[in-house]
């Protein structure tokens, strides 16, 4: 049996894949069948057909069309992995009885070969989207990997993401989530453990509720608003009701910013509250949070401080792992740090312009505010606690360099620069830093 039938017959279509990534670098490159199988002086045919996975490229071929198409040694590198897939699948020939005892000797070999190509594949960059996935598919197959062993690897991209989420520009991990949560997918229409299917599940409810969240941040809306609607159905359908009430607390956090009819984000709060059944968790604890930025935001101080109140007491009931772990963990729904709460604090008395108590609580959150995490917001918001307590040129000074410091403003600082220029009172609008400041606002929307 040649390596072409045996690899169809195992279900892994691997020169169909390199086919794939053939046609991909051609379109890209804006070339024709035939210019193409002409710059490396082939018969288009046969070129036709490597496309289509029907026949196994000539190695020879294989740099010049590389270099044709400008891929970097993608192709080559392709090539030469799936040429030994090939050739390890075609060399599976049913043991006899007497060649039992060697098996398990070709079976290392087998298994160290295919290791080798994956660190081969793992050294690539910029291989298209689903690409490498399907050939990295394949490999473990031929290893024997379960799906249930890569649950923790997903898990760990989760976190991962978590901490990039406050590092990046907004969209800028759109493309990487979206790729990974096709693979999730994947996973999940595979047979899986029960355990296995509920942890991929609630994995892609929080890939989708990053999404979402910087869809959001990125102003498309219609993006957002999708993503949102599957990080909620699949949270519900993962069974995890911490999860359920953390992806609602966490879209009315997002839609809050966006400025959202209070209403909207009221209903998602009213959501998560009612599904949270009065347990403590970090969707409960972000509800609150919430909850006080918008009452405060309306001036509503009674209310925003009874919804402080609400904050500190789930905290308090929240287990000890939750409330200590770094506050990437946030991003993702698995942690709700004392710095949280802090923060929240300096907010919602900014935002009701409170001069007794937000001074004191902006200085508590920055000196617990992880390093390198409470730049720019909370310096904004104490940039708007200084305006409240009559220091308006420092507040002015403060706020400009922030506002400055980035193309396009998310949300949460278009927000506070708003409550900033409604706080320069009326008499002093015309002074040159605070033009200078609406004059940024408006190049960043």
């Amino acid at each position: 049996m040649n390596g072409r039938v045996a690899t169809e017959k195992a279900g892994i279509p691997l020169w169909a894949v390199f086919g794939k990534l053939l046609r991909l670098w051609r379109d890209k490159s804006g070339m024709g069948l035939r210019a193409v199988a002409d710059g490396i002086h082939v018969d288009y045919s046969a070129l036709a057909r490597w496309e289509r996975g029907e026949h196994r490229p000539n190695s020879d071929a294989i740099p010049a069309l590389d270099a044709l198409l400008e891929a970097g040694g993608q192709l080559v590198a392709f090539h030469a992995a799936i040429a030994e897939l090939d050739r390890l699948h075609g060399s599976r020939l049913v043991p006899s009885e007497s060649a039992a005892s060697a098996q398990d000797e070709d079976g290392d070999m087998e298994r160290r070969a295919a290791i080798q190509l994956l660190s081969a594949l793992s050294a690539g960059a910029a291989i298209p989207a689903g690409t490498l996935e399907t050939v990295l598919s394949g490999v473990e197959r031929a290893l024997g990997v379960r799906d249930d062993l890569r649950l923790d690897d997903w898990e760990q991209t989760v976190r991962t993401y978590g901490q990039l989420y406050y590092a990046k520009p907004p969209q800028a991990l759109v493309s990487d989530l979206t790729a990974d949560l096709i693979e999730v997918s994947r996973a999940l229409t595979r047979e899986n453990a029960l355990s296995v299917r509920t942890g991929l599940t609630r994995v892609s409810a929080q890939l989708s509720a990053l999404i979402a969240t910087d869809f959001s941040d990125a102003g498309n809306q219609r993006a957002a608003r999708l993503a949102w609607q599957t990080a909620r159905r699949t949270a519900d359908a993962s069974g995890d009701r911490d999860l359920s009430v953390w992806v609602r607390a966490r879209h009315a956090d997002s839609a809050f910013w966006q400025g959202h009819p209070h209403s909207v984000v009221t209903d998602l709060l009213d959501d998560a509250t009612h599904r949270s059944q009065g347990m403590p968790s970090v969707g409960l604890a972000l509800a609150w949070e919430v909850r006080a930025k918008l009452l405060a935001t309306q001036r509503a101080t009674a209310d925003a401080n009874a919804a402080l109140n609400g904050l500190s007491e789930t905290f308090n009931r929240l287990p000890h792992h939750v409330t200590t772990e770094r506050a990437i963990g946030s991003s993702i729904g698995t942690s709700y740090p004392e710095a949280a709460v802090h923060r929240t604090r300096a907010y919602v008395y900014a935002f009701l312009a409170d001069t007794r108590n937000a001074p004191s609580a902006v200085e508590q959150a920055l000196s617990t505010y992880p390093q390198g995490l409470a730049g720019g917001n909370l310096r904004l918001i104490q940039a708007l606690t200084l305006i409240h307590g009559g220091r308006l040129d420092e507040g002015l000074q403060q706020a400009l360099p922030i506002a400055g410091s980035v193309p396009r403003l998310t949300p949460m600082r278009h927000l506070i620069i708003g409550q900033i220029l409604d706080a320069v009172p009326t008499q002093s609008r015309n002074l040159p830093a605070a033009q200078d400041l609406r004059a940024m606002v408006a190049r960043t929307v």
